[in-house]
């Protein structure tokens, strides 16, 4: 059984465009972003498969077991292809807005909304010990509180990051209150409403992290 998940530096959120909110000019390809590509691919084999046992995917006994790598695979398991396409086109849009240049703080970004989701699930989500956890919607809505708080930094974004943090705040809680994932429509395996709260502080934690060193250094120099 599959349960899912169900997206830096100097100036965080979005990259600066000349062209409009659709220029793809401004959107900064680079290795990372291949490796993950593939690594997508790679994780999703069991949907053409029907192996039932992903080796990517979380599993508690299987980390416990040896079997690290999981802890930072299994945001790119996905339960079904409808799934894989949702959250894909979340993550990659989100994930190529973040505006510093340098890929380790990328990447840090990532990791630390997959942690907090992963983290949240495994405190608040027992049966997660029985079952596996797939799914980058932890990391998407992680990702998203992050672009948004930077766009709040800038006056011309102020209001659309203040509504887009908000959104995601609101449905992660309300997903809480209810018991229901937006979005799942059954094939999303078993989605956790934890995993989008933990991505979301993680996001925020993340973002405060990567500012403290900016702010340090204004202070220092003033």
């Amino acid at each position: 059984m599959v349960k899912t998940g169900s997206a830096v530096g100097r100036n965080i959120g979005v990259q600066k465009s000349t062209s409009g909110p659709l220029d793809l000019k401004r959107i900064h390809i680079s290795w990372d972003l291949w490796a993950f590509a593939f690594l997508l691919i790679l994780a999703n084999f069991h949907l053409i498969t029907k192996n039932p046992s992903p080796v990517f995917l979380f599993s508690a006994s299987a980390v416990a077991g040896g079997e690290w790598w999981r802890i930072f695979t299994y945001p790119f398991v996905h339960a079904s292809f409808y799934h894989l396409l949702l959250d894909a086109a979340a993550f990659f849009t989100l994930y190529t807005s973040l505006a510093d240049e340098r890929w380790p703080l990328r990447v840090f970004s990532l990791q630390i909304c997959s942690f907090f989701s992963l983290g949240a699930v495994l405190l608040f989500e027992p049966e997660i010990y029985g079952v596996g956890l797939g799914g980058l919607s932890g990391v998407g809505h992680g990702l998203m509180a992050m672009t948004s708080l930077g766009m709040m930094e800038k006056e011309e974004t102020f209001h659309i990051g203040t509504a887009s943090f908000g959104l995601v705040l609101v449905k992660s809680i309300s997903e809480i209150l209810t018991g229901r994932v937006f979005f799942a429509f059954g094939l999303c395996g078993i989605p956790l409403e934890m995993s989008h709260a933990g991505g979301v502080i993680g996001g925020i934690v993340g973002y405060a992290a990567l500012r403290k060193p900016i702010l340090f250094q204004s202070s220092t120099s003033a």
